[in-house]
């Protein structure tokens, strides 16, 4: 999780795995300003009115994921 430029961890290693994808969070706080909550929600939003994961399809995601190393696991879907 990131806080400011802060990033934490859970564990040393999970704070080691993700550190990478947190601190491309970082950067896009940066970039945006006070307007990266609301643009973030908004992507979030966008993606599930069109049927997508809210989060692992949410643009910053993709970005923290595709810039920051860490591996992006999908959730299984549900069996009927």
């Amino acid at each position: 999780m990131t806080l400011g430029h802060a990033v934490l961890g859970a564990s040393p290693a999970r704070l080691s795995a993700l550190r990478g994808h947190e601190r491309v969070h970082v950067r896009q706080y940066e970039r945006w300003g006070i307007f990266f909550l609301p643009a973030y929600a908004l992507s979030s939003l966008w993606q599930l009115a069109h049927g997508r994961d809210w989060y692992r399809d949410d643009r910053f995601e993709l970005r923290a994921y595709g810039a920051g190393g860490a591996r992006r696991r999908r959730r299984s879907k549900p069996s009927l």
